[in-house]
């Protein structure tokens, strides 16, 4: 009987020291794991309608086809959500290129006269069509539009396409944004020119301007808009994590020097 009793008690012990070492591993393995991309915004338009998360500025914005267009005046379409700045983010979407230059970026994403460009702080692609400036692509950082440049960036010569998907990546940490464009998306985004980083520190943008945008004039046209951001996974305490590890190992210790 008394041997039956210690060698459930010495079981026992064991259970508890594999239980707490599991535990810590289990810690350690979330600690490392890393989180999907949460998707904040997904819009493909296809209600042609206004969508309740976006906000316009201008008169030219029209919902028809499954997108929306632009005409008339340069106008813009932004999300609601205005604080962009303070977290990684990237956003995407397709255009069809217009008559005149289309806009893509952060920023409060309204018209400034009197050329109705990106009004304010911003950070912006601007994409030209074949035949404005040789179809040159920009990525500009602008402390107050229009022609307030603090940064300016031709990378590409992209000129008119019907499927142009154009990416925006925004780095909170190191306050750098960076273009890329897909001159013939598919379906998969393949970069076939990536601009310069942008310097958003020194702007004026913030917690309260940071809206993502999109617009012009000429019947551009926009579709499929995504962002997405990266949040990471809750990590435990490093030292907690590590002292669950050590508990476990100590105890299995005592265990086989008992049994």
């Amino acid at each position: 009987m008394k041997a039956l009793r210690s060698a459930t008690q010495s079981l026992s012990r064991n259970m508890r020291a594999s239980r707490i070492l599991a535990l810590g591993f289990v810690a350690l393995g979330v600690g490392l794991g890393s989180a999907p991309a949460a998707t904040i915004l997904d819009e493909n338009f296809n209600a042609n309608t206004q969508p309740g998360t976006m906000l316009t500025a201008g008169s030219g914005v029209t919902f028809n086809s499954g997108s929306v267009a632009f005409n008339g005046g340069r106008s813009y379409l932004r999300t609601a959500q205005s604080n962009f700045f303070n977290f990684d983010f990237v956003a995407e979407v397709t255009l069809s290129t217009g008559g005149d230059i289309s806009f893509f970026g952060m920023g409060a994403g309204t018209p400034a006269a009197p050329w109705s460009e990106p009004d304010g702080a911003s950070i912006n692609l601007r994409l030209h069509p074949s035949h404005i400036a040789g179809g040159r692509s920009d990525a500009v950082g602008a402390s107050q539009m229009p022609y307030a440049f603090v940064q300016f960036n031709t990378f590409a010569y992209m000129g008119s396409n019907p499927a142009q998907r154009l990416r925006l990546t925004w780095d909170a940490t190191a306050k750098q944004a960076q273009f890329a464009i897909d001159n013939s998306y598919n379906g998969i985004f393949v970069a076939d020119a990536t601009s310069a980083l942008i310097d958003g520190s020194n702007l004026g943008l913030n917690g309260t301007n940071s809206a993502i945008f999109f617009g012009g004039a000429g019947n551009a046209r926009y579709d499929n808009f995504v962002i997405t951001s990266s949040a990471p996974v809750a990590t435990p305490d490093s030292a907690a994590t590590f002292g669950l590890i050590l508990a476990g190992l100590v105890s299995l210790a005592v265990w086989k020097r008992r049994s």
